[in-house]
């Protein structure tokens, strides 16, 4: 799974992505086009690397030296083509010869700075035979055009079509002289092909380099850490969804951040609405994602574990398209993580309110027996619910809730199966209708008393 294939996920991974200060738009193609990892030994390096950068790069007395080693990454461009051109024989243009001059002194440029700082890098030396191919003046300039050190003949041609006035003798120095440039472009062409893959494998570790440096500047400047490596239970401090985070704090607000903890035992979510829930199963969603695409997560600290697939079940799921209510959309949804479970996939589940738009009584035998048939998978579910689900399978956490006027977001662990009934208490802290409040608590009181 590609990282542009759940780029627009509702948990604001697009957000973070975004966050990124990215150089290149070579770059930002190179990440979206990257593959979700599944493994330690995948996540272990790229983690490396970016510590390597923050190590050195976010000190305040480098930060002139970022901002010129950022500079120089723009440079980097997506010329592909241009050099798969080379393993087919094909003979480049000038311009063409000019994005592969460019492309090897900006290796060149980037690597030394990185050996400056004695951070270590992954640039090949033997990109600078390629300069001296397409720069045999030695001016370290990307400019590029057929230089009269190319050929003797060459520059002789020149001087003559220079001396000669304009007339046929004129035309014809000229017409051979154009000849010999095709001829020497056609050379350069063919001693450029054995570096072919040398130029694909320094593209991409421009990119590296770029995507890198961003993750460590993002780490550092919004507070996201390194989760350690968890074989299966999973530890999150003070998590936090940065969208949400920088709404709230547009609006002059503070995001409270919340600690979680899960593993192979299901959770379930209760608590009133405006609690939270959705924004912890979205953060969780995430967190998951950031962390299998090699980026630093926002938590304070975490012990995750590595997950083949991740579903994220939440909000309106209706389908126009498809013809499907949002009660079908979604029973459709939570199927494929039950017929994808049975597969044996390692998978973690997170599902806001399953069953919410049908009755209660059938609501909460859907959420029960989905949570009893998860619970002998190999899935790590985090559910939120509105319902009383009395079962045995699954651990419990509750939202503190409302106190003293103020919601109250951490999570506690609670043996109580009956959810909350906050819903008239929030509803009220909103100043909603009075006569409505009022009305409700009558029919509230009656309903109990017949109970």
């Amino acid at each position: 799974m590609k990282l542009k294939s759940v780029i627009d996920s509702p948990c604001g991974l697009r957000f973070c992505f975004e966050m990124l200060n990215l150089q290149s738009g070579y770059s930002r193609r190179y990440l979206l086009d990257m593959e979700m990892m599944t493994s330690k030994e995948d996540i272990m390096p790229v983690y490396a690397q970016v510590e390597k950068f923050r190590k050195v790069f976010c000190k305040e007395e480098n930060k002139v030296f970022l901002q010129t080693l950022q500079f120089k990454l723009q440079g980097l461009k997506d010329i592909e083509q241009t050099v798969n051109k080379l393993s087919y024989h094909r003979v480049l243009d000038d311009i063409e010869l000019f994005e592969i001059k460019h492309l090897s002194l900006l290796a060149l440029d980037v690597k030394e700075m990185l050996d400056r700082f004695s951070v270590e890098n992954f640039i090949d030396k033997t990109i600078s035979r390629v300069v001296d191919i397409l720069d045999p003046d030695h001016l370290k300039i990307s400019s590029f055009y057929i230089y009269d050190s190319y050929s003797k003949e060459l520059a002789l041609l020149r001087s003559r079509i220079k001396s000669t006035p304009e007339g046929d003798e004129r035309q014809e120095l000229i017409s051979q002289s154009l000849i010999l440039e095709a001829d020497l472009r056609r050379d350069i062409s063919f001693k450029l092909s054995p570096y072919g893959d040398l130029l694909l494998s320094t593209l991409t570790i421009l990119a590296d380099v770029d995507i890198s440096i961003s993750k460590a500047v993002m780490m550092e400047k919004y507070d996201f850490t390194f989760p350690l490596f968890s074989k299966g239970s999973y530890v999150l401090k003070s998590m936090f969804n940065p969208q949400v985070k920088a709404a709230l704090e547009e609006n002059g607000r503070q995001f409270q951040c919340v600690d979680i903890e899960y593993g192979k035992d299901p959770v379930l979510i209760i608590g009133a609405n405006m609690g939270g829930k959705t924004v912890v199963l979205k953060t969780l969603a995430l967190c998951q994602y950031l962390f299998q695409f090699g980026f630093p997560v926002p938590v304070k600290k975490a012990e995750m574990g590595i997950k083949e697939e991740v579903y994220l079940v939440c909000g309106d799921q209706q389908s126009e398209i498809k013809g499907l209510s949002s009660f079908a959309s979604e029973m459709k949804n939570i199927d494929e993580v039950i017929r994808n479970s049975s597969h044996g996939s390692d998978i973690l589940a997170l599902i806001d309110e399953p069953a919410r738009s049908t009755n209660p009584i059938e609501g909460t035998a859907l959420v029960s027996s989905l949570i009893t048939i998860l619970s002998q998978k190999n899935v790590s579910l985090v559910l939120t619910t509105h319902y009383n689900i009395d079962s045995q399978n699954c651990i419990r956490l509750k939202v503190k809730g409302l106190e003293n006027g103020v919601m109250n977001y951490q999570l506690k662990v609670s043996k109580d199966s009956d959810v909350p009934h906050e819903a008239l208490n929030v509803a009220e802290s909103l100043n909603v209708s009075k006569e409505w409040i009022k009305e409700a608590k009558s029919v509230l009181k009656t309903n109990l008393k017949k109970k």
